[in-house]
């Protein structure tokens, strides 16, 4: 599979938009009643019901690079109602009843974003086609089929099934799958489009952008820039991300910023769709530990994204952890075990980006009214559809309303923290190393299940 340049913004995504208008970056002292720092989904999605619910607030949102730059215009353009923890673990450890509500918010969630989509006539390639996730092996077939019938427990009308290997023929041919659990309640979507449109329809409604503007701290009422401008405001609403460390806040983040790589193929002709199907778009995963992840974009291409980059020693961020060669070749190895049609089709990009990760993998979303401030975090991976749940969260926050949303057992809640340097170093990356060992047993028919007790004292069930 023959590989051609990289391009040079951060996302395949974001290099499709083409040129785009700078906004312009904060240059005076200023004084609002809402700040929020951060200009991907999560911030555009509060500004975004906050205009909407109280129209006469005066909302700006500061953004250090340009809106998307970060995992917003970087992702697999899944808008699932997935979340990055055990749904059964929260029923064990709190109820069956929150763990279905938290299933029914995310559910909600998706339809939501397709509500706004439509209201706000944002083109971003949005298709609810369900997603496929393939048993490729035994040990996947075992493990699928009792994520359905433990998934189905969270919904009064079952939205997984579990489809054999005929059926996934129907839909996607020649992966050689065992079977397939399929949720309905999965959108492909074009990030960057999304995210763009989303900005478009906040600055229509009044909300100020600043581009350019990096917050290097927030206190109480108000926030500084690196610039030394100061903005004084009612409520500071910090949603940052993989990227708060980098900000003097309140916000005590326990989180560590994880790289998940992407490639995308060349556009693919009629003949490889004629073979393969895919006339559904679904997004498409498998049963493996080292999460991939796929889609069939609007213009015809695959692309492709997955875990298995290294965690940087104390989280450091850096431009060249967003490529690494042997993800890379993971990545294409994947795709080729996939579709061994796309052997001479180019990878036309590849790029990464940083994912916020909490230890026990909960997103946390507070706002303290003392303090008029809030924030929004740790979404895991699953954050196309947790922005816009989260969005709204802390909207209702702000309002001091009481309702379904924050109830929700991630609101208030505060994660542990991560081990100290260089325990977290060691865990970190054991944890990415035995899921590699234990994906490779069991693609050969072995026996892992040695390997998976030593992996479940390291990751939070």
């Amino acid at each position: 599979m023959a590989c051609a340049a990289s391009p040079q913004a951060p996302s395949f995504w974001l290099h499709a938009m083409g040129a785009r208008r700078q906004r312009g970056s904060l240059e005076a002292n200023s004084r609002i009643d809402v700040a929020i720092v951060g200009g991907g989904l999560s911030g555009l999605y509060l500004a975004y019901y906050l205009k909407k619910a109280s129209p006469a607030l005066k909302i700006a949102i500061f953004e250090e690079r340009y809106v998307g730059y970060g995992a917003s215009g970087r992702n697999g353009g899944w808008a699932s109602a997935l979340v990055p923890f055990d749904k059964a673990r929260l029923e064990r450890d709190v109820s069956l009843y929150e763990a279905q509500r938290i299933d029914k918010a995310m559910v909600e969630g998706v339809y939501e974003i397709a509500r706004v989509i439509q209201e706000e006539e944002i083109d971003c390639d949005f298709h609810l086609g369900g997603t496929l996730i393939l048993a490729r092996n035994e040990a996947h077939k075992r493990r699928l089929q009792s994520y359905v019938q433990q998934e189905n427990r969270y919904r009064s009308e079952p939205r997984h099934r579990w489809l054999d290997r005929d059926e996934v023929e129907l839909r996607l041919r020649g992966t050689d799958s065992l079977g397939a659990a399929f949720d309905e309640v999965c959108a492909r979507v074009h990030p960057a489009k999304l995210v763009y449109g989303l900005a478009k329809a906040v600055e229509r409604l009044g909300v100020q952008i600043y581009e350019g503007t990096k917050v290097s701290k927030i206190s109480k009422g108000k926030l500084t820039t690196d610039a030394g401008y100061r903005v004084e405001a009612m409520h500071v609403l910090q949603c940052t991300e993989a990227f708060s460390a980098g900000i003097d806040s309140p916000l005590k983040a326990s989180i560590v910023p994880i790289y998940s790589l992407m490639i995308v193929t060349e556009p693919l002709d009629d003949r490889f769709f004629d073979e393969v199907g895919w006339s559904g778009f679904e997004t498409v995963s498998d049963g493996r530990g080292l999460i991939i992840y796929l889609q069939r974009t609007a213009d015809n291409r695959v692309a492709i994204g997955g875990r298995g980059a290294p965690y940087l020693f104390r989280g450091t961020l850096s431009d060249e952890a967003e490529t690494n060669p042997k993800v890379k070749a993971a990545l294409v190895d994947a795709l080729l075990d996939l579709f061994p049609y796309l052997k001479e089709v180019k990878v036309a990009y590849e790029w990464g980006g940083a994912i916020a990760m909490t230890r026990d993998l909960t997103p946390n979303i507070f706002y303290d009214h003392d303090l008029g401030y809030g924030a929004t975090f740790g979404y895991g991976g699953d954050g196309v559809t947790m922005t816009n749940v989260a969005g709204r969260t802390l909207c209702d926050l702000v309002l001091a309303k009481q309702n379904e949303l924050t109830s929700l057992c991630w609101v208030g809640h505060r994660s542990r923290p991560w081990e100290p340097e260089p325990l977290r170093y060691l865990g970190i990356n054991s944890s990415i190393l035995l899921a590699r060992m234990i994906d490779a047993k069991e693609s050969e028919g072995k026996d892992a299940n040695g390997l998976r007790r030593v992996f479940s004292l390291l990751v939070p069930k």
